[in-house]
């Protein structure tokens, strides 16, 4: 018995038009122009008509190919016909590079010994990104697994697209590794997706061991029971590829719109509201009125865009790292008007940090003192937080004291200039600012030196500060080192 959607000679060229449509359709930012697939089948998948489709299906992309991306045919005859048109796009899409919906995914927690990692990491990145671009028989794909340190094991897999130049995939896994060494070098393992190459590492293996590159294509089918069956393999295929691409561009489209619906709510909220919604409270601040002053006072805290800062630290890159302290790493920036800054990034995750965070930006934002480091701007987007002082170039005392050959530099003038200066700090804190305000943690790592070698106390993280009429008070913890 005949099917009867043979009857429809013209529903058939359509449902087999748009699937080539929807078959040809690439990983760019070029949209298909229409498609409507009816799911429900009035055919037996044994009948005749269904292997007329399947042969017709099967045979639409190579002749497409040969006869200059234009291709028809029907197969079969009568009501068991099958016809079949396939039109490839004339705008040009394959063999560009598209980054478009990147996607950067890391591992928060971080390596033991991030100074020996970086290097060793950005190392094999490259390799494997050499290998894959320059190497035809690796099909742009390449895997290793080496130790780190004699002991540590360490996976990469870096991949293109096949209808990239060599040149073109090495560009764009230069761009990935850049990535990943702005954002996520010292972490334990992270990943850059995008829509002409990925590149991925971890401490754990996530590929399938064997040697690096794609798997061979099958042999040409021998007779044509096969070739029927591997077309019908070849279709699924390609059905459930073409699903899996479109749920995962609703799901990066969801994703960049919420992302900007974030951006715009948090544009819209002032640096005060931003601080009080963070999830911590201060305990160290007593409930004083911090924004203080007279009634209807404003005194605006110093925010800056997550972007400015990044743009100024070349995306917190390596050679701008000036080191790592307890709640975050600290690079140096310059922005755009020449002006020097130092950025402290808060380690995403850290509540503890978070509380730090906060007291420091409302008690440095509050506080005005020559021999007290000076606050410029802070902050907060989405999971960062970054808090960005004044560029204190001969870095911190104890980077001399520690240091037999730069302690000469400290000449008895300079140490009574230094020793004055904290001492005339201190005096403002406890007796002439503000807020009566205790440090906690004092130290000669905490002591930056200026182009003058002027000290100037910083890290108010672990501050406490008092009411006018108060001075002491009781603490449940051990502060300070």
């Amino acid at each position: 018995m005949a099917p009867s959607i043979s009857t429809n000679p013209l529903l058939s060229l359509l449902f087999t038009f748009l699937l080539s449509l929807s078959i040809f359709h690439p990983l760019t930012t070029a949209q298909s122009l229409y498609q409507k697939c009816q799911t429900a089948l009035d055919y037996t998948s044994n009948s005749t008509y269904a292997s007329n489709l399947n042969t017709l299906l099967a045979s639409l992309p190579s002749n497409a190919s040969r006869n200059d991306g234009f291709y028809n045919t029907t197969v079969g005859t009568n009501q068991d016909s099958v016809y079949g048109l396939v039109l490839c796009r004339g705008d040009r899409f394959f063999s560009l590079i598209e980054d478009a919906g990147k996607i950067t995914l890391y591992n928060a927690a971080s390596i033991n010994n991030p100074t020996q990692f970086v290097p060793f990491l950005k190392d094999l990145l490259s390799n494997l990104s050499n290998r894959a671009a320059n190497d035809p028989s690796l099909g742009m794909f390449a895997t290793e697994k080496t130790k780190f340190m004699g002991s540590r094991d360490v996976y990469g897999l870096v991949q293109c697209t096949r209808d990239l130049s060599m040149n073109d995939c090495s560009r764009c896994l230069e761009g990935a590794v850049g990535d990943v060494m702005g954002c996520c070098s010292s972490d334990i393992g992270a990943r850059v997706l995008t829509t002409s190459c990925t590149l991925r590492f971890e401490l754990y293996p996530f590929y399938t061991a064997s040697d690096s590159g794609p798997t061979p294509a099958p042999p040409n089918p021998t007779s044509k029971g096969k070739k029927g069956k591997r077309s019908w393999v070849v279709s699924i295929g390609f059905a459930v590829t073409f699903v899996g691409l479109v749920l995962l561009g609703c799901c990066i489209f969801h994703l960049l719109r919420r992302r900007r619906k974030l951006q715009e709510a948090r544009k819209q909220q002032s640096p005060h509201a931003l601080l009080n919604n963070l999830d911590v409270t201060s305990t160290d601040l007593l409930n004083i009125d911090i924004y203080g002053g007279s009634p209807g006072e404003n005194h605006e805290l110093p925010f800056i865009d997550f972007g400015t800062i990044q743009h100024s630290t070349n995306n917190f890159s390596f050679e701008n790292k000036l080191g790592q302290g307890g709640f975050g790493a600290v690079y140096k920036g310059v922005l755009a008007d020449g002006k020097e800054i130092a950025v402290k990034r808060l380690s995403i995750g850290s509540s503890q940090g978070l509380k730090e965070f906060k007291n420091e930006v409302i008690l440095i934002s509050k506080l005005q003192h020559k021999n007290l480091v000076r606050l410029v701007f802070f902050c907060m987007e989405k999971e960062e937080k970054l808090l960005i002082y004044e560029y204190m170039p001969n870095k911190s005392l104890d980077f001399f004291l520690f240091d037999q050959i730069k302690r000469a530099r400290l000449t008895w003038r300079i140490r009574y200039n230094i020793v004055n200066g904290i001492a005339r700090g201190l005096l403002y804190l406890h007796e002439d600012s503000c807020l009566k305000v205790i440090h906690r943690d004092l130290k000669a790592s905490n002591v930056l030196l200026d182009y003058e070698m002027n000290p100037k106390i910083s890290d108010f993280g672990l501050a406490r500060a008092f009411r006018e009429n108060h001075s002491e008070a009781n603490t449940n913890k051990v502060i300070g080192t």
